[in-house]
C-alpha cells in the first residue's frame, strides 16, 4: 500500500500482526520505508465487520438473489450497503449514503472493497461512525 491511500485513523493490517489504526507516524514511516509499505495490507470488508459496527443486515430473503443488504440509520443520515455476487465469492460492495436534506437526500454513492475505503466515504459525508473490527 502507499501512504497516500490512507488517512489517520484508517484500519490496516501488518502481515502476521493484528489490525491497528494508522497514525501520523505510520504514514510518515510508510513514505520513507518501501519495506514497510509492502508489510501493510488493507483489510477486506466483511458482513461480520459491518454487523459488529452496528450496520445491520436486512431482509434475508434478498440472499436468494445473491445479494446482501445492510443499513444503518441515525437522526440525520442513512447508510445503505448492497453486496452483489455474494455467493460466488466475487463480491461487489456498493454503498449509498443519504442525509436529511429534503431537496437532495443523496449525499454520495460508490463502491468499496476495504474497510479504509468505507471509512473515507463516511468521513467525506461528515458521518462520525466508528468501524469496529
Amino acid at each position: 500500500m502507499r501512504a497516500e491511500e490512507l488517512q489517520i485513523g484508517d484500519w490496516v493490517s501488518y502481515i502476521k500482526m493484528s489490525p491497528h489504526k494508522c497514525s501520523w507516524q505510520t504514514l510518515v514511516n510508510m513514505e520513507k520505508n518501501k519495506t514497510l509499505r509492502s508489510l501493510i495490507q488493507p483489510i477486506p470488508i466483511t458482513p461480520e465487520i459491518l454487523e459488529k459496527s452496528g450496520i445491520h443486515r436486512l431482509n434475508l430473503a434478498v440472499e436468494v438473489l445473491d445479494r446482501l443488504l445492510f443499513e444503518f440509520e441515525s437522526d440525520d443520515v442513512r447508510i445503505k450497503i448492497i453486496v452483489y455476487n455474494y455467493k460466488n465469492g466475487n463480491e461487489n460492495w456498493e454503498f449509498q449514503i443519504f442525509n436529511s436534506n429534503p431537496y437532495s437526500n443523496m449525499a454520495t454513492q460508490g463502491s468499496f472493497k476495504y474497510v479504509h475505503e468505507l471509512q473515507h466515504a463516511l468521513r467525506l459525508c461528515h458521518i462520525d461512525k466508528e468501524i469496529l473490527l
